[in-house]
């Protein structure tokens, strides 16, 4: 495992909301009824398949056989699901079953976090954060959310906002006009073609000695944080999407464009005006060139370039 798939694993687990909604109200809110209603108490959390967490919500699109053990794996906990009709009679938990469950999802999450209301609500300017972030460095012009914390001897540069339940190490510098933690672009296209925007109150986890650039933003995650480990420099204009994970060291130079779930190894570098699909992985020490669209993983120690992007040489 690299190091930002350890830096991501670390920080996976239930996101817990400030409110708590049982069954009743899960109903009033999707206007569908809870089958099974009796095997959960209440929900106050997200989470994934992959953390098994008690008082959960979870949702999958699309009926897969080899996800059944993993949802039945949540029976016997207060947890439910949003789930396609395929699932009914085959998983033992709590459920809504519809043809849209991520629907579900986003009605249940916005109520869960007040997403629409006080979450995003009550940004401070530098001088009410700099009390929150005593050893931090604050400089006039940004704003921080109460609910963010910002290391020791970290700099915060004029017009940087950091969102909601976003953590950024020591000793990192964070240059203008950079936002840090905002919503990604989740966007759910219903049935009647209306978009619907994903809630996204993963926040974002950055380590220490972390340098980004201007006008750069890293979004946060839909459950679980977008995470940036230790020693990451980027350039400027860089966009890291939700849920990205970055590895130790890596390099991310002027305009590099991160699709969601992307995850780049230790020490990495990503050249400039290269594009990452979604769901990429780019391996440890590996190099994307200049202006490179990047559309299925990279092995470690690979150089890519062209549009697709295509293995050039190895690397010592």
């Amino acid at each position: 495992m690299n190091d930002a798939a350890v830096a991501a694993s670390g920080e996976r687990r239930a996101n817990r909301a400030p409110r708590r909604m049982d069954a009743a109200e899960i109903e009033r809110v999707v206007g569908l009824p809870v089958e099974n209603a009796e095997r959960i108490d209440a929900v106050e959390a997200l989470t994934t398949l992959e953390v098994v967490d008690d008082r959960c919500l979870l949702f999958r699109d699309r009926f897969a056989e080899d996800d059944i053990a993993a949802i039945n794996a949540f029976a016997g906990r207060s947890a439910l699901f949003a789930l396609p009709a395929e699932y009914r009679g085959r998983v033992e938990v709590a459920a809504i079953f519809l043809d849209q469950p991520r629907e579900a999802f986003i009605a249940i999450a916005a109520a869960l976090f007040d997403y629409y209301g006080t979450y995003w609500q009550g940004f401070e300017d530098a001088g009410a954060a700099q009390q929150r972030n005593p050893g931090a460095i604050l400089m006039p012009g940004c704003f921080v959310h109460p609910t963010a914390r910002i290391g020791e001897g970290s700099m915060i540069f004029p017009g940087v906002v950091v969102g909601p339940r976003s953590r950024i190490g020591r000793n990192s510098m964070i240059k203008s006009n950079s936002v840090i933690g905002l919503t990604g672009f989740g966007i759910h296209r219903a049935a009647d073609k209306t978009n619907l925007h994903l809630p996204h109150v993963g926040g974002v986890v950055m380590g220490d000695d972390v340098e980004l650039g201007a006008l750069c933003t890293v979004c946060a995650g839909t459950v679980h944080p977008t995470t940036v480990a230790d020693n990451v420099k980027t350039d400027d204009h860089v966009h890291i999407a939700h849920n990205c994970a970055i590895g130790r060291g890596a390099q991310l130079t002027a305009h590099a464009e991160l699709s969601g779930s992307v995850t780049v190894g230790a020490h990495a570098f990503l050249g400039p005006n290269c594009s990452i699909g979604n769901g990429t992985t780019i391996g440890e020490g590996a190099i994307v060139g200049i202006a490179s669209a990047v559309l299925k993983d990279v092995q470690p120690h690979k150089l890519v370039v062209g549009n697709p992007a295509r293995v050039l040489r190895d690397l010592p």
